[in-house]
């Protein structure tokens, strides 16, 4: 039985250069306390869960028409492309995840090839 290969990379901070939530937070004006809440969550003193609630509360306000700028923002990874291309090229299937904003996702057609996602 021949094995399959995956490759299954983060959004936010791995397959790009930024961090979603906080360039929403900064035209908020909310990207210290939204740092902050991160802080935390990675101390473990908030779950997931309850960070994310904190942080997308910050953001009450911003009008929608800011995902097409933040998208337009967001930067690959240097080699993020030329990894994804390369592993498809071999055979390999190439998943994103991410816990982030489905609003700003342009990053699969950027990559090349279709990669499955997973928001």
């Amino acid at each position: 039985m021949k094995r399959g290969r995956l490759l299954v990379l983060d959004v936010d901070s791995t397959l790009i250069l930024q961090e979603v939530i906080e360039l929403l937070a900064a035209r908020a004006g909310s990207l210290v306390e939204v740092a902050a809440i991160t802080d935390q969550a990675m101390r473990g003193e908030l779950d997931f869960a309850e960070s994310l609630k904190k942080r997308v509360a910050t953001l009450k306000g911003l009008p929608f028409t800011v995902f097409a700028d933040v998208a337009a923002e967001v930067t690959l990874t240097p080699g993020a492309a030329e990894l994804v291309a390369t592993a498809q090229e071999a055979g390999w299937t190439v998943g994103l995840v991410s816990g982030g904003f489905e609003e700003v996702r342009s990053e699969e057609r950027r990559v090349g090839k279709e990669c499955r996602s997973r928001w």
